[in-house]
């Protein structure tokens, strides 16, 4: 019963210690952004993915990391993984990551996710990475000869 006391308590004077730790932190503010440079429409096609993280906090940013997303299994990506991290990034500073896809015919939309310890998680903007536009208008053309073909039987 002693020992369970004297665990309990130094479980309960350790947290006094890390929770002011934790809470004392200075919060900052992150901006993702994703790029992409290269042809992507069709399969086999190599191009270039940029993450970009800005800091545009008053403080560092600590422990910065990021996560390339929706890339498919069958794509090839180097180097190969889809996450970085940044580590702590100053004020008015920028980290990047760039990766070199070769997607496959599966077509997805991609996007980047940064988050850290003292900063709420960011996120770029969605990139398309499409059919071949023609695949596209050639569907849309056959979906509406189709409404079409149906309304005429009525």
């Amino acid at each position: 019963m002693a020992l369970q006391k004297l665990s309990i308590l130094t479980i309960v004077i350790g947290l006094l210690f890390v929770l002011p730790t934790v809470a004392a932190l200075p919060e900052t503010a992150i901006i993702a952004e994703l790029k992409v440079d290269g042809e992507h429409d069709s399969a086999g096609d190599t191009f270039t993915v940029t993450a970009t993280v800005t800091n545009v906090g008053g403080q560092a940013a600590l422990d910065v990391h990021g996560a390339l997303q929706n890339v498919p299994d069958g794509w090839i990506v180097e180097p190969n993984t889809l996450l970085v991290n940044f580590g702590t990034i100053a004020p008015g500073q920028k980290a990047e990551r760039t990766w070199k896809i070769t997607r496959d015919e599966q077509d997805e939309i991609i996007a980047f996710e940064a988050g850290g310890a003292n900063v709420n998680r960011a996120h770029s903007g969605r990139v398309n990475i499409p059919v071949n536009p023609l695949v596209l208008l050639a569907l849309a053309g056959i979906a509406l000869s189709s409404v079409a073909r149906r309304r005429i039987a009525r």
